[in-house]
């Protein structure tokens, strides 16, 4: 009996709260939780995970309307999330606009 509640014992849940973690500057907290960017037929969601530390911030590219996800990543901070993010759907506008310049 002794055997099965230190068993027990070894796979309870630590909940951990902010006091657990050092805290951030005020210059290091991403701008907002959750954005949405919008270009052409393309959607970018940039989510912040305030729950690692140190902050992760993800990064979403869908096509308007679709539930597919056409890529994903993550970065260290909102900026470098946004900036890949445009940056692949600008890659991407440009290679839906050489298609089309094809089927003409």
């Amino acid at each position: 009996m002794a055997d099965a509640k230190r068993e027990r014992h070894l796979h309870e849940i630590h909940l951990v709260n902010e006091e657990d973690h050092p805290s951030t500057s005020h210059e290091e907290n991403p701008p907002a939780a959750n954005n949405r960017i919008e270009i052409g037929e393309y959607i970018a969601d940039i989510l912040v995970d305030r729950r690692s530390y140190p902050v992760v911030v993800h990064w979403i590219v869908q096509r308007r309307g679709s539930p597919e996800i056409l890529i994903w990543g993550h970065e260290d901070d909102f900026e470098a999330a946004s900036r890949e993010a445009v940056a692949w759907i600008d890659s991407h506008l440009r290679f839906d606009d050489y298609r089309r310049s094809l089927n003409r």
